[in-house]
């Protein structure tokens, strides 16, 4: 046998196995120092905490590799079972083992002794040596006495095995591995000096001598889930499995990298589309959706198609499962409609949907946006979300979104900017989120709350039926006879808010007040006969408003009976209806309205604004009204007339006994608010007379305490000035309303109809185009600087406050005193009075008087008459004429026409002014005092009607209501649908908007006001219209409109108004200047007749 191991040990050859097993039997005790077979083939069972040793025996690895391995004594827990040593020898054919197997059996316990590394001659290879047996290991001789043979193999079978295993595992792992750098000191550490592939190469070797081919049989079974045996094995795998190992050699970098690895083949053809054989048949197109099965005619796929179609199967199955989460109830996408209340539609909320969606559905939701959002938009938001990093706004929260179960309206979410280059209107995010809500309503018939609130809304604007059937079929919207059925279940829920509110009663403190109005129809016959014709349908509508802010007693009806007992109101007198008037605060906003005017034309004046707007909100403010929204509930409408005495009792006894569900009893100690406007209160006003003896409280309508609105009545006066201004013929000369409008080119306007926005529009340019003007007088007359005439007004007084102006740098203080110089000129009685130059005239006041201009013209314009009638020609008491001449009466007149019938416009539309604004910002109270003074303007200006409710409303406020009832009334006079500011106004106008939303929405010609469609479906739902409108731009993520038609630019008119009022010196004192017709003093007590 040749010898070529270190002292003579050599490998035997498999001719030998024969001759080995002889040689270790001859041995002393059938083994190796101490080693003795045992007299069973089965090895000794150790316990599992046993540190017996074990003996590890020579191993070939590779080809002829001579290796030897520690004695038992030098084991260390740390080392590899079989740490060998590798050489490069000739090659040679490596040794087996089968003799019987041996039990090992140790003299001594364990100890740590080191080993050294023995370096044998050139071809002889490595081998681990000990230093000199201590003295407790005598037993074991000195290696060097060895005879030169073989170690002897594992005692026992189990131990031959491994040795066996270990040999041709050896073999098979390095026999085709070059290594030929090794460390002689660690070749235990011969990896470090190996290539990547070279190690992989001895892993293969290992895989495939293990038994697994091709390699993802390996594969699978290292990631089964059985491995119950051995601990490490399930380590490394739950390792892996579970992500923990360090970042690039996890399981989904794995699948990455062997998705995108070189070697894995396209799909086909460089422009093929992938192929998914895996897609569920609902998920087919059109074409496959209903044949039969192909799976047998699908082509073999790529690895990469494969792992595509596997992934897409793993998406679509994730996207089922979120999509069963989304329309849990708990999420808030599903509902029934007996379960619908307009809150719920009104504080639907796209931006909270499309968070929850986002957090419960995030693979659903990621795949649509990724649909969605093109190349450039996800560059914007980039760049977006990079400028906010740069440059992040101070103060700016941490967005934090809630997800509430019941969402009230969200608050601002972090939205991105929209970009000021694109469509603002187009957002991708909320078009994924509705595409959602659309799938999720065919897959749960009762996910539909968005196709709910739009089907509502559809229906508040008219739409038609078809638009319904097409919305319907893609899952937009709910059906229209669905959207019928939800309208009559909301309506259900408003008649039980009215019967919650007429509960309140029974307990003495109603939350409420009442208001109605006719509404009329106008139905046109398709085809005439004696059946059909055209006719007028005249009904009512009304609506129920909350009442905030009351007092304790402020209905109890028997303390206003004591009060009104001795019949207070006998006792009123003319002068105390004077004495009523606030003067002081009447000059006070009536400067202040001057410098809002100033401040509004005038750029340079702007600065001081909110001074100005803190004159009105402090200073004179009166009685303002807390800022809230109104609650308002519409009542069912009806055919009834409410236009007669008997109309309005009916009227009355629907609302309280039949809606409201009062019973009567409960009415007997309280009262109610019953609103209107001025034909309304009158009639309630002649049935509680009629009523008077019919017994009961109830029947007696005592109950019902009249209360007149505020639009009508803003609207009558705008009528009298009209009445007094205007003179229908357009003469040269002849100043008035008239004449404004011709010049502004409004020839269209009809001063006999008055509609209301175009005499708005009317009276505030030549207003304020004469406060200009004053402005400009009182500017020239300090400043002793004229301007040219061809300068257009806006301008001059620009030039006169801006930097190389007279008034540069003007305070506000030095423009009050020009305010109250203006007030003083031209808003007041005295300057009325001045006017006829009865007394001398005040030139420190009044300013300069001009010299007498040449009498008036008779001549005519060729311009037709205005209006169907001319206003000049009416009979009513209001305007005094003069002779066809146009002088007034006597030669010796010292006054000046044109400035009386001025100065009366310029007061009396300051008095509309102040009306009109204070109502819109809420300020009742300012109101009231300007009410004072049409107690007798109304009547001097004929509009006795009118002149009649100002004197009732100044009883109950004078005479007749306790202090808590008046400001109860007063509290509540005004309604604000919106909740902002300045959009304050009068309920009357609210019932003319709901009256125009009602005869809207009458969508079948055939029916009447008192159908159940118009009385349920309809009318009790006109707030929630109403509201659902105001809320839909806040839900789809837009700005929401103000609600009022933008200002047009009135500069133009401003500066002609006021290059005719310059020419003609209009606002100068003229002394022996006359008109054509007189204006008198509709505030002359005089005038006056009660």
């Amino acid at each position: 046998m040749a010898s070529n191991g270190p002292q003579g040990l050599s490998a035997p050859t498999s001719a030998e196995p024969e001759q080995r097993s002889a040689d270790l039997r001859d041995r002393p005790n059938g083994g190796p120092q101490g080693l003795s077979a045992p007299a069973s083939t089965e090895p000794e069972q150790r316990p599992a905490n046993s540190h017996e040793p074990q003996y590890r025996a020579p191993v070939a690895i590779g080809a002829g590799a001579a290796v030897s391995l520690t004695p038992p004594h030098h084991y260390h827990p740390h080392q590899t079972p079989y740490a060998a040593a590798l050489s490069n020898p000739p090659p040679t054919t490596p040794f087996t083992f089968a003799q019987r197997p041996y039990t090992a059996t140790p003299l001594n316990p364990p100890v740590a002794t080191p080993a050294t590394f023995v370096q044998h001659p050139p071809g002889a290879g490595y081998h681990y040596a000990t230093p000199s047996p201590s003295p407790m290991h005598g037993q074991f001789p000195p290696r060097d006495t060895l005879p030169p043979r073989a170690l002897p193999p594992l005692p026992g079978a189990t131990q031959g095995i491994k040795q066996l295993a270990a040999a041709n595992l050896g073999a098979k792992a390095f026999g085709n591995v070059p290594l030929t750098t090794i460390n002689p000191t660690k070749p235990h550490l011969w990896y470090l000096h190996a290539t990547v592939e070279t190690r992989l190469l001895v892993v293969l070797n290992c895989i495939k001598a293990a038994g697994f081919e091709p390699f993802g049989e390996f594969l699978m079974a290292f990631l089964s889930e059985k491995h119950t045996q051995y601990p490490a094995v399930i380590k490394t795998v739950s390792t892996f499995v579970r992500g923990d190992s360090k970042e690039g050699t996890r399981p989904v970098d794995v699948v990455r990298a062997l998705y995108d690895h070189a070697h894995v083949s396209k799909f086909g053809l460089a422009n093929s589309a992938p192929l998914f054989p895996s897609l569920p048949r609902y998920a087919l197109p059109p074409s496959s959706r209903l044949l039969a099965s192909t799976e047998a005619t699908q082509p073999r796929l790529t690895t990469q198609n494969a792992l595509l179609d596997w992934a897409l199967c793993r998406v679509l199955t994730e996207v089922d499962r979120e999509a069963d989460l989304l329309v849990n109830p708990s999420h808030g996408m599903t509902s029934r409609s007996q379960d619908m209340t307009w809150s719920m539609l009104c504080l639907y909320s796209l931006t909270v949907k499309q968070e929850m969606i986002a957090q419960t559905a995030p693979a659903l939701f990621a795949v649509l946006a990724t649909a969605a959002t093109s190349k450039t938009a996800r560059q914007k938001l980039e760049s977006q979300v990079a400028a906010r990093i740069t440059s992040p706004l101070e103060g700016e929260p941490e967005p934090v979104v809630e997800l509430p179960d019941a969402a009230p309206r969200p608050a601002l979410f972090d939205e991105i900017p929209a970009d000021k280059n694109t469509d603002s209107t187009r957002d991708v995010w909320l078009g994924v989120t509705v595409a959602v809500l659309m799938m999720l309503a065919f897959r749960y018939r009762f996910a539909n709350m968005f196709q709910k609130f739009l089907g509502v809304f559809l229906f508040s604007t008219n739409v038609h039926r078809d638009v319904f059937r097409v919305l319907c079929r893609i899952g937009l919207c709910i059906s229209y006879n669905t959207t019928l059925e939800l309208l009559q279940q909301l309506g259900d829920g408003q008649s039980e808010t009215l019967k919650e509110w007429g509960q309140s009663v029974k307990d003495g403190i109603p939350l409420f007040q009442i208001i109605f109005d006719n509404i009329n129809k106008a139905h046109h016959a398709w085809q005439k006969t004696l059946a059909t014709y055209d006719e007028i349908q005249s009904g009512t509508a009304g609506a129920v408003i909350k009442l905030e802010d009351v007092p304790p007693g402020a209905f109890d009806r028997q303390a206003m009976e004591a009060h009104m007992k001795n019949n207070p109101r006998a006792d009123l007198t003319f002068e105390e209806l004077e004495e009523d008037i606030n003067w002081d605060h009447i000059a006070g906003v009536g400067a202040a309205t001057i410098l809002r005017i100033w401040v509004h034309w005038i750029p340079v004046l702007a600065t001081h604004s909110r001074a100005v707007e803190k004159l009105f909100s402090e200073t004179h403010q009166r009685h303002r009204l807390r800022l809230r929204k109104t609650e308002i509930v519409t009542l069912r409408c009806s055919n009834i007339n409410e236009s007669t005495t008997k109309g309005v009792d009916s009227v009355l006894m629907d609302i309280v006994l039949k809606q409201l569900c009062i019973i009567p009893e409960w009415l007997a100690t309280i009262f109610l608010f019953i609103c209107g406007d001025q034909l309304t209160i009158d009639r309630i006003r002649k049935l509680i007379v009629y009523m008077r003896k019919a017994g009961s409280p109830f029947n007696c309508r005592i109950w019902a305490r009249p209360t007149i609105q505020l639009w009508h009545m803003k609207w009558a006066w705008q009528k009298a000035i009209v009445r007094l201004h205007w003179y229908g013929e357009l003469e040269k000369g002849t100043y008035g309303l008239h004449q404004d409008c011709h010049t502004l080119g409004r020839n269209k306007y009809n001063p006999v109809k008055c509609d209301f926005y175009p005499t708005h529009h009317l009276l505030q340019d030549s207003f304020e185009a004469m406060i200009l003007e004053a402005l400009r007088l009182i500017c020239e007359e300090d400043s002793s600087e004229t301007c040219d005439v061809k300068v257009p007004l806006l301008t001059c007084l620009a030039n006169y406050f801006g930097n190389n102006g007279p008034f540069a740098n003007c305070s506000f203080e030095h423009l009050m005193e020009f305010s109250a110089k203006v007030y003083k000129r031209y808003l007041t009685l005295a300057a009325y009075d001045d006017a006829f130059g009865y007394r001398p005239r005040n030139t420190t006041l009044y300013g300069p008087i001009i010299a007498p201009l040449m009498s008036n013209s008779n001549n005519s314009s060729s311009d037709q008459e205005i209006g169907s009638a001319s206003v000049a020609q009416r009979t009513k008491k209001g305007k005094q004429h003069v002779s066809a001449s146009g002088f007034a009466s006597g030669s010796s007149f010292k006054g000046d026409q044109a400035m009386i019938n001025t100065t009366n416009f310029m007061r009396t539309v300051f008095w509309y002014t102040e009306f009109y604004a204070g109502v819109a910002e809420g300020d009742i109270g300012r109101v009231f005092e300007i009410l004072k003074l049409l107690r007798f303007s109304f009547w001097g200006a004929g509009s006795t009607n009118y002149g009649n409710e100002m004197l009732e409303l100044a009883c109950h406020f004078i005479k007749d209501y306790p202090p808590e009832t008046r400001i109860a009334l007063l509290n509540n006079y005004l309604v604000n649908p919106s909740g902002l500011p300045g959009c304050w106004h009068e309920g009357d106008l609210l019932m003319e908007h709901l009256n125009h939303w009602l005869k809207n929405l009458l969508v079948k010609k055939t029916l009447d006001f008192d159908s159940p469609f118009m009385k349920n479906t309809i009318a009790l739902n006109l707030s929630g219209f109403q509201a659902l409108r105001e809320a839909l731009p806040a839900i789809f993520g837009l700005k929401k409109s103000s609600g009022y038609h933008p200002d047009a630019d009135r500069s133009k008119d401003l500066n002609a108004l006021g290059a005719r009022y310059r020419s003609d010196s209009l606002l100068c004192f003229c002394p022996g200047r006359q008109q054509a017709y007189e204006v008198p003093n509709e505030f002359d007590p005089q005038q006056v007749s009660m």
